[in-house]
């Protein structure tokens, strides 16, 4: 099972996608300057270096999608494929910082992740 585990700041939001079954991070990263210009950096583990972009978010919810799409970028994504919902862990202060819409957005979790 994978998770993503996500922590909300006020303009900021980083997360990290976990395997349980061997407890690897498979991706991990940050949003910054969120409600300002907004700015992107993932790390994939199986690459030497990062991506980072400046990424427009106007809020929680764009970070999220922004996420999202790194995630599953072809590129610099680990997630292959997506359907329903798996486990997410927000701190609940986090939690509070986000939307309904953007609590929503996370049903898609439950995924299929690169092979290395």
């Amino acid at each position: 099972m994978n998770v993503l585990v996500i922590n909300a700041g006020s303009s900021s939001l980083k997360y990290q996608l976990f395997n349980m079954d061997n407890k690897a991070v498979l991706a991990k990263g940050l949003c910054e300057r969120i409600g300002i210009d907004g700015r992107l950096t993932h790390t994939n583990p199986n690459k030497e270096e990062k991506y980072k972009a400046d990424v427009p978010m106007k809020d929680h919810a764009d970070a999220i999608r922004a996420v999202i799409n790194i995630l599953i970028d072809k590129e610099w994504g680990v997630i292959v494929s997506y359907t329903a919902a798996s486990t997410l862990l927000i701190p609940s202060s986090s939690m509070m910082k986000l939307s309904r819409q953007s609590r929503l957005a996370f049903r898609w979790l439950r995924c299929t992740t690169r092979q290395t």
